[in-house]
């Protein structure tokens, strides 16, 4: 991850537009690291499964219900929980593989574990354990006073939270699946959990961001990021980044130990799902009907870099250099290992346009800076008295500051997301310029290649008629002699 005090930018690699009716809406988002598969929902039971390694598109068939959610485990296996209250289980591939009825009522969340298997929550007010291999009930708890929306395990303890219907954080024992306490009381509904590097951030229906210690599940701060219900929470694996997608297409990248910005990105369209590869190097975001995926900037550069100096050493001119050091006993370094990226979309991104990549980095500055005042803004809040007047009911005070905060949100975002949207119709433009053209050329070649075809179909013509007078005649049909009737070409 780049330095927090420099503001990083995405590149987009690779956008697929849904047309309505085949794809309802794109609403759920996964992403398999060890496969480098993107799994999209695309409403009413349709998966879409992109190979960022090549950037092929599968549409596997159609499942038996729609799809609420879509986990994938380490070995690259998919599963997806369904309306109708059954677990489907699929391969990287698409093949579904089984699938089992286990609740009367939709499945609100999936999650695989290695330890636990496939943790399932449903809106009957239960929590189950399933067997990855053959999705069979290994325990199931009691009914529960609330329903669990979403699943996540803490580490290193592996601890179940649970965002309940009665808006707060449950801790629950992943073995027996009993509730234990509540970590966390709200005043709105939880909608996404992510947890990693020793926090457990959780999004509320009213947009604020809870971050807690993922030990003592102390609150450490609040972020006011939207005004309204976010899209997706996500924290990646190997470092302490954290990633936001609100409904309006802006989404944050942000330093868990500072509490500070670290990138921003508008997308075209209302966002719907967010997922991050582990590395956080590699972002997807669906909208209503796209699937758009982006790459960091920064290491596009070291792979551009990399594979400069790689075409660089493999010359003649640098061969000859490596030879002279050698006996000079001075040879070349060696080159450090290129980042890990999917190949055909690292490929898509460097052929980006540099306009374009100028406006999105432009556009994230921008944003960043707009966000950093917030993040200031809210550090100076006392968050645990905050905490200590919802223990005691006197909410009204915690609504003044959010109120004062979204206040001050809009202001600073007002002029970020009108240049945003600026610099998006330019672009728009220069991208419809760019088509026009292209089918303008295409067109003339078409009419060239026409015409040249008239010429020769001409010239075919011609000297087949001057052949006939020359040697024969043509007539439609003739009767020969022995009284059999011949259509076509007669000689004189």
């Amino acid at each position: 991850m780049p330095d927090s005090s420099l503001t990083d930018f995405w590149v987009k690699g690779y956008e697929r537009l849904v047309k309505r009716g085949w794809f309802s809406s794109l609403t759920v988002l996964a992403y398999s690291e060890r496969s480098d598969v993107l799994a999209v929902d695309g409403g009413g039971g349709r998966i879409l499964l992109v190979n960022l390694q090549t950037l092929e598109a599968l549409e596997p068939k159609k499942l038996e219900s729609g799809i609420r959610n879509l986990c994938f485990a380490d070995s690259g296996q998919l599963f997806a929980g369904l309306d109708n209250g059954s677990v489907v289980s699929l391969s990287a591939q698409g093949l579904q593989l089984l699938s089992a009825k286990v609740s009367r009522k939709a499945i609100t969340s999936v999650l695989w574990s290695a330890d636990y298997g496939l943790l399932v929550a449903a809106e009957d007010r239960r929590l189950r354990r399933l067997a990855p291999e053959i999705l069979e009930e290994i325990s199931t708890s009691e009914k529960l006073r609330w329903v669990g929306h979403d699943l996540e395990l803490l580490e290193p303890d592996q601890q179940l939270i649970a965002a309940g219907s009665d808006n707060n954080l449950h801790l629950v024992d992943p073995q027996l699946l009993a509730p234990l306490l509540v970590i966390h009381a709200g005043t709105a509904r939880q909608t996404h959990n992510s947890s990693g590097h020793g926090h457990l951030v959780a999004a509320a229906q009213d947009g604020t961001v809870t971050i807690l210690n993922a030990g003592t599940h102390s609150q450490r701060s609040v972020l006011p990021i939207a005004n309204d219900e976010l899209a997706g929470v996500q924290i990646s694996d190997r470092e302490p980044a954290l990633f936001l997608a609100d409904q309006q297409g802006v989404v944050q990248e942000w330093d868990l130990r500072t509490l500070e910005p670290i990138s921003a990105l508008q997308v075209d369209g209302n966002t719907k799902a967010l997922t991050v590869s582990g590395s956080g190097d590699v972002l997807a975001v669906c909208t209503d009907h796209s699937v758009q995926v982006f790459l960091r900037a920064s290491q596009l550069t070291e792979l551009a870099c990399y594979q400069q100096e790689l075409a660089r050493r493999q010359s003649l001119l640098s061969v000859i250099e490596q030879f002279f050091r050698r006996l000079l006993g001075r040879p070349l370094p060696a080159l450090p290992p290129p980042p890990e990226l999917p190949s055909a979309l690292a490929q898509a991104a460097l052929n980006t346009d540099p306009q374009i990549r100028e406006i999105e980095r432009t556009t994230s500055e921008a944003l960043v800076q707009a966000y950093r005042g917030i993040a200031a803004t809210a550090r100076q809040v006392d968050w645990k008295a905050v905490g200590k007047a919802i223990d005691q009911q006197q909410r009204h005070q915690l609504e003044a500051q959010r109120l004062e905060l979204r206040r001050l949100r809009e202001e600073r975002l007002s002029k970020a997301l009108e240049e945003a949207q600026r610099r998006r119709l330019f672009r728009q433009q220069q991208l419809e310029a760019r088509e026009l053209a292209i089918r303008k050329e295409k067109a003339a070649q078409r009419s060239k290649k026409f015409w040249e075809g008239v010429g020769r179909l001409v010239g075919n013509m011609a000297s087949s008629a001057a052949s006939s007078a020359a040697t024969g005649t043509w007539v439609n049909s003739y009767t020969r002699r022995d009284g059999t009737r011949v259509r076509g070409y007669r000689r004189r």
